[in-house]
């Protein structure tokens, strides 16, 4: 037997914030004009979930399950899957239908919401959003939990104002927000120019950094180019380069040791490349140093 329901989860919330005029008439003055809620809902664990609309809702949809899963066809013909983690966004005046999985019924929080911004906080198309990092998914539960109590309470500008505001910052968390992936980047970055700074010394080729880094070349290379301006190579001939004008600042070891310290068996090949990067031969950058040092070398 196949049983759908509604509505009556424990632990359910269910609020329609829309339906008074005077609400209507405080949103047409609103700064943010249509971003707004128009219903609200949290589900956990919601057996047998299920809703169906043949003609679409006037509002978008936005599901982002907690828990479990949950399944949503679209037009009678696309199909999802949603799971933990996991967020979609129902295009207004779309037919669909969603339910909750059998035998592991999603947790979900859902919004109905107007807003003008489709370019930026809907889909031209549909796809499961993953929300990454627990930080962000925090956030995005707490500020679904202000929202919820806000629409709970009497309808307001103050009230609506904020709510518009949470409201604006879930939608950013889950269309915009990019912010582990920009910190997956930079710990992978910092990670290889660590592996730079501590083999310098040695032979290291593009595919040897990515292999390293557990990434493949042109992803690296992308990578680099994004935060550095400079492709892996590059950095690592910067890196080379300065520790080669600390050795001959520093020391008086001979050109063709200081070579072979940074990584340059042809001494010759380090000479050209040090001018290329400092505009000097490695002789004229010594004695330039040794001219405003305090204490030069013999």
């Amino acid at each position: 037997m196949d049983i759908r329901k509604r509505e009556g989860f424990s632990g359910e919330r269910h609020i329609i914030v829309l339906p008074t005029s005077r609400y209507q008439t405080i949103i047409a003055n609103l700064p943010i004009k249509e971003t707004y809620v128009t219903k609200i809902g949290f589900f956990p664990n919601a057996k047998y979930h299920y809703a169906e609309r043949s003609l679409g809702a006037q509002e978008n949809i936005l599901l982002i399950c907690l828990d479990g899963a949950g399944t949503v066809e679209l037009n009678n013909e696309e199909s999802y899957r949603i799971k933990e983690n996991e967020a979609l966004c129902i295009p207004r005046n779309t037919p669909h239908r969603y339910f909750a999985d059998k035998l592991a019924p999603w947790t979900v929080m859902w919004i109905h919401f107007y807003t003008p911004n489709t370019k930026l906080f809907t889909q031209d198309e549909v796809k499961i959003i993953p929300v990454f990092g627990a930080d962000r998914m925090r956030r995005i539960q707490h500020n679904f939990s202000e929202l919820l109590e806000l629409a709970d309470q009497e309808v307001s500008l103050p009230n609506l104002l904020s709510s518009a505001n949470y409201l604006l910052l879930i939608l950013t968390d889950v269309f915009l927000a990019k912010e582990e992936v920009i910190d997956k980047q930079n710990i992978l970055l910092q990670k290889c120019v660590d592996y730079m700074n501590q083999n310098y010394q040695q032979e290291l080729s593009l595919a040897d950094l990515a292999r390293v880094s557990n990434v493949s070349p042109s992803y690296l290379s992308a990578i680099f180019k994004k935060y550095t301006e400079k492709s892996p190579i590059d950095f690592l001939i910067h890196i080379r380069i300065e520790k080669a004008c600390m050795y001959l600042k520093m020391t008086d070891l001979k050109l063709y040791q200081i070579s072979d310290k940074v990584g340059y068996q042809d001494s010759f090949y380090f000479s050209r490349l040090f001018k290329k990067n400092t505009g000097k031969s490695p002789k004229k950058y010594r004695e330039e140093m040794n001219n405003i040092n305090p204490f030069p070398l013999n």
